[in-house]
């Protein structure tokens, strides 16, 4: 399926954190965060924000509108994100 985000719109999925160690020690979910990672999915052609699909960003995760594309996936207005990660 191809999809065209319009109207600075980012198509976003969440990354998980690890919950679990290499020793096998469970960790606890943060419940309370309220900045998340995300990775871009597709963004739309003539966007402001320097940013393509495979990178890593930082929004408020109360700004992410949830949609069901192949799974969980969320959209989340170009104005709202917080941060570009460099994984360099």
């Amino acid at each position: 399926m191809k999809l065209e985000m319009l109207n600075n719109k980012v198509l976003v999925s969440i990354k998980q954190k690890q919950t679990k160690t290499k020793a096998g020690i469970i960790l606890p979910e943060e419940k309370n965060e309220r900045i998340v990672m995300c990775k871009v999915e597709a963004v739309p052609v003539n966007i402001d924000v320097p940013i393509t699909k495979g990178d890593f960003i930082y929004v408020d995760k109360y700004k992410l509108t949830e949609c069901e594309i192949d799974g969980k996936r969320f959209i989340v207005d170009a104005d709202d994100i917080l941060a570009v990660v460099d994984m360099a």
